[in-house]
């Protein structure tokens, strides 16, 4: 092979590499892009379930060591078992998991295998939720995303991250530490006992009724 032809395919390579770097390279990761925004435009939730199959729900928070969990009883009643016992309220309850069920994924990671970036070795919460068949849910939240507009979550038993929208978050986990779903009774207001009023003290005695005994008149003699 001539030197001539040997520089022509250098150069014919040179290009093909260029033409990777440039052209290529960007589309794919456009088309990635495009692919997770058009996740996020359809709605995709986080897990896909039924709201009437949750039976249990754990909300952990590792940075200040608090846990809100709530099942269902053996009657189909909701309960709340931690921090403390005490009936849910039924409205509650399911608007929590309600709001679980709209944990919508922004964009997708793949292969996380540096968990510390994501703030995901060390997690801020943890989400449980036990279905009626018996299996459950499971997922990690870790730290913000750099733009502040959603976390990162990892599910159990997957190496795929997600961000996770952040008000979602708020509203569904981090909401609920403060305010678990117990059950508040309304009061009902006593009714307000008749009072008995003395009269002698208020009206004159002129007005007052005569007391004893009356006396027949005297009858003029003719």
């Amino acid at each position: 092979m001539d030197r001539k032809t040997t520089i022509g395919l250098v150069v014919i390579c040179a290009l093909l590499a260029l033409y990777v770097l440039i052209v290529q390279k960007p589309q794919e990761g456009a088309s990635a892009d495009a692919t997770a925004t058009a996740a996020a435009g359809q709605d995709v939730p986080l897990w896909d379930f039924a709201l009437d199959q949750v039976t249990g729900v754990r909300l952990d928070d590792y940075a200040t060591v608090r846990t809100v969990a709530f099942e269902k009883d053996a009657r189909g009643s909701w309960k709340v078992t931690q921090p403390s016992e005490g009936p849910a309220d039924t409205v509650l309850a399911e608007r929590i998991i309600g709001d679980l069920r709209r944990l919508y994924v922004l964009s997708e990671i793949p292969g996380v295998t540096d968990l510390a970036s994501y703030g995901l070795d060390k997690p801020l919460y943890g989400v449980r939720l036990k279905l009626a068949d018996g299996t459950s849910l499971e997922a990690t939240i870790g730290a913000k995303t750099l733009t502040g507009s959603g976390y990162y979550v990892l599910p159990r038993g997957e190496a795929k991250a997600r961000v996770v929208g952040y008000i979602q978050v708020g509203d569904a986990v981090i909401t609920t530490f403060d305010a678990p779903p117990y059950f508040v009774p309304t009061a009902v207001p006593t009714a307000a006992r008749e009072a008995t009023v003395d009269l002698s003290n208020i009206l004159p005695a002129t007005i007052l009724p005569p007391t004893g005994t009356l006396e027949p008149a005297a009858t003029a003699t003719p």
